[in-house]
């Protein structure tokens, strides 16, 4: 079950909550990262999250089926875990800082916000470099307040974490 259930409130939809965290998610606001600190039932709608922006592509393309959604799918859950380990690699043993990878995973689960506009690439092929440069950019703010939030990092410690995560997420945009 995702967690929108058990935050629900007679007043909210889940998606409504959905919707608000991918905003503040968007957003980079600092306190809603912090927040999922201590929310395990997040990890759903990371999850979910993650899954759906991976399974876009697939279900706009031209050769739609349940394999090729469910395949893209998997890839960005993996993918997402690669980036997520790499942060956590650096930060714990690297920085010698305290960190579980399911926290570091839900967090930058979150962070894939700053990845939804490559989904407009096959829109505007010509905008191909602003669109990956941008999302990177956006993606790497993120990470920044991932690891200052999780890890307690700041200053170059949290360019670090977050240089390791892009350059990760960039080379699975490749891919």
């Amino acid at each position: 079950m995702l967690a929108w259930y058990s935050h629900q409130t007679p007043s909210t939809t889940r998606e409504d909550l959905v919707l608000s965290q991918i905003i503040r998610a968007g957003r980079l606001d600092r306190s809603f990262f912090t927040s999922l600190l201590f929310d395990d039932y997040a990890v759903g709608n990371a999850v979910a999250l993650v899954a759906l922006l991976a399974a876009i592509p697939a279900l706009l393309g031209s050769d739609l089926s349940v394999v090729a959604v469910v395949s893209a799918a998997l890839y960005g859950l993996m993918w997402a875990g690669l980036t997520a380990v790499a942060a956590w690699a650096v930060a714990t043993r690297i920085l010698q800082r305290d960190g579980r990878i399911p926290t570091t995973f839900r967090l930058t689960a979150f962070a894939h916000v700053a990845l939804i506009p490559t989904l407009f690439i096959p829109l505007f092929p010509g905008l191909l470099g602003v669109l990956i440069v941008g999302s990177l950019a956006w993606f790497f703010m993120a990470m920044r307040i991932v690891a200052d939030v999780q890890f307690d990092l700041v200053g170059q410690d949290t360019l670090q974490v977050a240089g390791a995560a892009v350059a990760v997420r960039f080379i699975l945009l490749l891919i």
